[in-house]
């Protein structure tokens, strides 16, 4: 492991290429209509969207009640047409910022930090998933303090607009590499961590983000130099996106075998795939990128006292590997060579 006094320079390969690093098919694709091919007006596209969210807590009832999830039937049941599922980003901010200003947490996203002391050439930062008010948010701050830490936790609010907005943002936006201003205050904070600590080059930031989290969380990193990166340890808990190791300096992605959260990656690929004009290698290259980046996906075999999709940031399953980050930061005083 790269504690002080052992040499993991390579957490972030030399050998790959800067270019590589960061290829987002998604966003590298150009979302306009002509690249992806949308058969149907905007207005449907909305209504369709709305059907599969209905669908998508049907079945996750289902799971609730003990019913099974395969990746096949969440294929199957909630993308039967996947190319009519997409809403243009230039379509959908507009839907985003006036939801705000109604819903009933429309709060912004924002900084915020929990009791505990400061320790010199270290930080633990946090961002929370979806359809989380900023008391939920701060409160899963609050639990990862009791887990080997008496630091405070600098937490970035991850804003809701309710839960259909909030996961229309994800598939509309968040996936697509856009993450506006949440994915900005992960850039300064981490900006400040790495300016305050100029002469302290060891120094990492040890960030802990859940579900949506993961995807602001990659779209910041991308917004970054090397630099900067190379202070960030990543431990994506129920992760929608795997964050790449070769991103930063290490990441950590685990979900609970319950979970399909993470398959959200896969169908948005698979959506590029079929439905791209580009041409054959760059169809490859997708799908490369997303084998890869599913093989650092670590699953956990979840705890007999897990609900559900066995999602939440606080379920048992992912106590144990959360602690043990976290000690691990504290036992080499987050420094890591």
């Amino acid at each position: 492991m790269g504690v002080e006094g052992i040499d993991s320079s390579d957490s972030i390969a030399d050998s790959f290429g800067e270019e590589e690093l960061m290829f987002n098919p998604l966003n590298d694709a150009v979302w306009n209509g002509r690249d992806v091919q949308l058969s149907i007006e905007k207005h449907q596209r909305l209504a369709l969207i709305s059907q599969f969210y209905q669908k998508a807590l049907q079945m996750q009832e289902e799971v609730q009640k003990g019913g099974m999830m395969s990746s096949a039937r969440f294929n199957h049941e909630l993308f039967p047409e996947q190319n009519k599922m997409l809403l243009l980003p230039d379509e959908l901010t507009p839907i985003l910022k006036t939801s705000s200003k109604h819903h009933r947490s429309s709060n912004e996203s924002r900084y915020f930090t929990t009791d505990g002391v400061t320790r010199e050439g270290m930080a633990i930062t946090f961002i929370n998933g979806m359809d989380n008010t900023f008391k939920e948010a701060f409160s899963s701050a609050e639990y990862l303090r009791t887990l080997g830490t008496d630091m405070r936790i600098e937490g970035i609010y991850n804003h809701t607009n309710g839960v259909v907005l909030d996961f229309l943002e994800v598939f509309g936006l968040n996936y697509l590499g856009y993450s506006p201003k949440t994915a900005d205050l992960l850039v300064k904070k981490w900006t400040h961590f790495h300016k305050i600590n100029k002469d302290n080059p060891h120094a990492k930031c040890l960030h802990i983000c859940h579900s949506q989290g993961t995807l602001h969380t990659e779209n910041a990193l991308k917004a970054l130099p090397k630099e900067i990166r190379n202070r960030i340890i990543v431990v994506s808990i129920a992760p929608a996106k795997v964050v790449p190791d070769k991103l930063c300096y290490r990441s950590y992605n685990y979900a609970s075998k319950n979970d399909v959260v993470h398959y959200g990656e896969d169908l948005v690929m698979q959506l590029l795939v079929d439905h791209s004009v580009h041409d054959e290698d760059f169809r490859q290259k997708i799908i490369d990128k997303l084998h890869e980046n599913k093989s650092e996906l670590i699953f956990l075999e979840p705890h007999k006292d897990a609900e559900g999709l066995d999602h939440d940031i606080n379920s048992p399953t992912y106590l144990k590997v959360i602690e043990k980050h976290i000690r691990e930061y504290h036992s080499c005083n987050g420094k890591y060579r």
